[in-house]
């Protein structure tokens, strides 16, 4: 394993880069740490934004919206592409603070990030809205 001594990024043709950490035996590649720098609504599932105009998205001035989008109703792909663009630190303080998530997306949050439900918004807020009786 590579230790952080210094820190560098490969750049490719594509827009994505790769941190290379260089340690007392050379450089070495983090083959799941990819950083990418841009994005486009192309690189997402067709129906994730049915409702808007999916060129005019701006995924730097809507992340929260994104990351929900995905978070609700995205597929693993969307997911690899949000983790590689906004990084698992934004995504967390995102969902965090969300007003609803379901439960599964909910607890694979709290298990991605290893923070217990309780700390979520969407969970305390549920909790102070209960719903209506089934009769």
């Amino acid at each position: 394993m590579c230790q952080q001594a210094n820190r560098l990024q490969l750049e490719m043709g594509n827009n994505t880069k790769f941190p290379i950490f260089a340690n007392n035996q050379g450089p070495c590649l983090l083959k799941h740490s990819i950083v990418q720098t841009t994005i486009s609504h192309s690189d997402f599932s067709n129906y994730l934004f049915w409702d808007v105009d999916r060129t005019k998205i701006d995924f730097d001035r809507r992340k929260a919206w994104v990351i929900d989008r995905v978070l609700s109703h995205g597929m693993l792909s969307d997911w690899e592409k949000i983790k590689a663009f906004y990084g698992k630190e934004t995504i967390q303080q995102v969902a965090m603070q969300l007003r609803y998530l379901d439960k599964r997306t909910l607890h694979f949050c709290a298990a991605y990030f290893d923070i217990p439900i309780e700390a979520f918004r969407c969970y305390t807020y549920a909790l102070s809205n209960p719903g209506h009786w089934n009769y």
